[in-house]
Order: structure tokens, then sequence, then C-alpha cells
């Protein structure tokens, strides 16, 4: 009897360090847990950058910050951040300005537009701000 190859699985990428290693899965957090304040309706969510240097104070006030650079950063990184670029062009704005805060608003232009989250959104996109 002929041995069966076992289908082999891709090798997890190497970081330098282990704090470089938890930066995916905090990101992943970030976004994937607006998402989940969104849909249960606990907590007021706030569009913000991450050097606002607010979030102490947002959080006071039971607001939930989205760091939209984070997500036009996994867009980048999907190589899926093109059709946010393009949408936030089509409204007018030069693609000279800060891409992540492009990405960002093409997205969210998008959303508003279609009245849910645009098809195939990394990491299931981005809560709704306030």
């Amino acid at each position: 009897m002929a041995e069966q190859q076992k289908e082999a699985k891709p090798k997890k990428r190497m970081t330098a360090t282990q704090a470089a290693a938890s930066i995916g899965p905090m990101v992943k957090e970030f976004i994937t847990g607006t998402l989940r304040a969104r849909a249960e309706g606990k907590q007021k969510i706030a569009y913000t950058f991450i050097v606002c240097h607010h979030e102490e104070i947002f959080r006071a006030m039971e607001v939930v910050p989205i760091w939209t650079e984070n997500f036009a950063g996994i867009c980048g990184a999907k190589r899926d951040a093109e059709r946010f670029l393009q949408r936030a062009e089509s409204l007018g704005l030069s693609r000279s300005l800060c891409t992540y805060a492009l990405c960002g608003i093409g997205f969210d232009q998008w959303r508003e537009e279609l009245g849910q989250m645009p098809p195939d959104a990394p990491w299931g996109g981005q809560a709704r701000r306030i």
C-alpha cells in the first residue's frame, strides 16, 4: 500500500521578536472588537487616529475608538486598499492626501452608500462610527 502524502501546512512567518509576533492578533482584536461592540449595541464608537492621545477620555465616556490606520494597514497588507482609495478619489479627494485616511474615508463612504459592509471587506470591515 502506498503511503498517503499529507498536505504540508504553510509555515508561519518568522518574526524577529515576541512583541512583533503579537501585533497581528492585537490589531485584529481592535478591529473585530469594535465590530462586536457595534453589533451588541453596548457602546458608542468614534473614528480617531492612533496619535490622538485621547483614548482614556473616550473610554471614560464609554466611547470605543476606532483607529482607522489599523484598518487601512490591513487593507494594504491584504492588497485590497485600491478600491477604497478609488472611492475616496471619486469624492474629489486627492491621492496626495494621507492614504490611511483616504482608505478609511473611501471604505466609510461605500458602506454608507450600500447600507452594509462593502463586499469581502478585510477582516469583516470597520465598524460604523457614532
